[in-house]
């Protein structure tokens, strides 16, 4: 409905104004950025950065963005946060796990959470971890392997979502009831 749409369009509209400002210096990214340049064996711009607490496989990933100027490498790291987003959503429209009536709203109302804006300030790694935990869920019923090895990838790029793996079949059977 029009309404939907705009809705998703003050949204988004309001999280681009959150983060445009932003000085990833001072962010969780900048320390990704350092960890990548470190592993080039290039010095720290910023010796009292915090340390990068992600595990020794997030290196290749953090590798790749530090042949860029940390502002540059910050927007590309966006920009493939909300294509896992885009892609992510997709894929649950398609399976029709949320009514597509209640798409917008749901959108909405989730880029305007502080939680989903701080992802986003701070440059973690969850919008890129969404679309292959998308997968795993999506897949969990009919490809309970491929849905493994999706999960699989997100749990080596971050351990603590080896929980998730644990709860999943009973998450999805609470998630069943509604």
């Amino acid at each position: 409905t029009i309404g939907q749409l705009i809705w998703w369009a003050w949204a988004a509209w309001a999280a681009a104004v959150m983060i445009s400002g932003f000085d990833p210096t001072y962010s969780d990214f900048h320390a990704f950025h350092e960890t990548g340049r470190a592993w080039r064996g290039l010095p720290s711009h910023d010796p009292e950065i915090t340390p990068n607490l992600n595990p020794p496989t997030w290196l290749p990933v953090v590798w790749a963005i530090s042949f860029m100027p940390v502002r540059t490498a910050f927007w590309v790291w966006t920009g493939l946060g909300a294509a896992s987003i885009v892609a992510s959503v997709r894929l649950i429209v398609r399976a029709r796990a949320v009514p597509e009536a209640r798409l917008y709203w749901v959108a909405g109302a989730l880029v305007l959470c502080m939680p989903f804006t701080q992802v986003w300030v701070l440059g973690q790694v969850t919008w890129l971890l969404l679309y292959p935990m998308t997968r795993a869920w999506l897949q969990s019923e009919s490809a309970p392997v491929r849905a493994g090895l999706w999960l699989a990838v997100v749990v080596l790029l971050k351990p603590p979502f080896a929980l998730a793996a644990a709860l999943l079949e009973s998450c999805l059977d609470i998630l069943g009831d509604f």
